[in-house]
């Protein structure tokens, strides 16, 4: 096959990968309201002894399983007509990307880890909390992640070239930019076993920090700063998809976006800081960690939520990041 040809058609299989991916993500949010639906409806039924809302509940929930089914189906359909073309490309010596011959350099432990928990059967993982994934549901976080370790090289050129555009800007904790495996492993078994999880796949559909970026500036220069990046983020195929302003809140200061990257067909996370709220967030690391484990008691999670929010109220605010947003980008 001519060299033109095989571009034609890997870009051809990205774009129908990308459009699937959208629909899986629209599908996930649907999806979860239809579980919620069915668990009220349920509550009521039992309370009220409604033949029709128990009807009604079971519908519902058989509505949501086929479309979990559906769901899955389409993000494990995209996923490996990524890798596939990549692969394809790979072969044939094309670099795939935005056309920039410069690819970031990965760094950090490997995103793939194979360690498990005690106890744990052949090809499942645990974690010394109790948390499970069975083995098919394992696989499907690895290859997620083996995804995501092929596409952030793409990714990261570009957020350090739009880095370079923003004055006083610095990128921090670059090192640790990948999440690691047991990190992603154990947030989608505590959410999926949460009363409103929805099934590994849908966790894995709404999982939007595999990938994630920390730009920080001075207090003084903040809110020009966080301006002129959602200004030129778009510039070079980065798609606005969720804007959290923590700021003047209770606990956590800063800001925390997530990104469609449409190239690489992948969610991204990028958090907007001060240096000095980039030094309370690892700080605090340790405190969140604990806060969110499953097995922490009602005692050690008052304590450490107590400890972050004392360490955050000493973070001075820029002047007007609480009106900062990202509507209308």
């Amino acid at each position: 096959m001519a060299q033109s040809e095989l571009e034609k058609l890997a870009e051809s299989i990205r774009a129908m990968c990308r459009q699937i991916l959208r629909d899986a993500t629209r599908l996930q949010e649907r999806h979860r309201r239809l579980v919620q639906f069915a668990a009220k409806a349920s509550q009521f039924s039992s309370a009220s002894d409604d033949r029709g809302l128990v009807d009604v509940a079971r519908l519902t929930q058989v509505a949501a399983d086929d479309l979990e089914t559906a769901i899955t189906q389409l993000v494990l359909t995209a996923e490996q007509g990524l890798v596939y073309v990549s692969r394809l490309t790979a072969r044939a010596g094309n670099a795939i990307g935005d056309g920039s011959s410069e690819v970031g350099e990965r760094s950090g432990p490997p995103l793939v880890a194979n360690t498990t928990g005690p106890s744990a059967e052949p090809g499942e993982w645990r974690d010394e909390s109790g948390l499970r994934l069975s083995p098919d549901e394992n696989a499907l976080v690895d290859q997620h992640v083996e995804r995501t370790a092929e596409v952030e090289p793409w990714i990261t050129d570009r957020v350090k070239r739009l880095r370079d555009r923003l004055p006083d800007a610095v990128l921090e904790g670059l090192e640790h930019r990948l999440k690691r495996a047991d990190s992603l492993k154990r947030k989608i078994a505590t959410d999926a076993d949460s009363p409103f999880g929805v099934g590994v796949s849908h966790e894995l559909a709404s999982i939007s920090d595999s990938v994630r970026y920390t730009l920080c500036f001075p207090t003084a220069a903040y809110v020009v700063g966080v301006r002129h990046a959602l200004d030129i983020m778009p510039e070079v195929g980065f798609e606005l998809i969720k804007f959290k302003n923590y700021w003047g809140g209770s606990g956590y200061q800063g800001i925390n976006s997530v990104w469609w990257d449409v190239a690489a067909a992948l969610t991204f996370e990028v958090q907007f800081h001060t240096h000095e709220s980039f030094e309370a967030k690892v700080t605090t690391h340790h405190d969140y960690e604990m806060w969110r484990r499953p097995d922490s008691d009602d005692a050690v999670k008052s304590a450490a939520e107590a400890h972050m929010s004392y360490v955050f109220r000493s973070i001075p605010c820029p002047q007007g990041a609480v009106d900062l947003h990202g509507k209308d980008r």
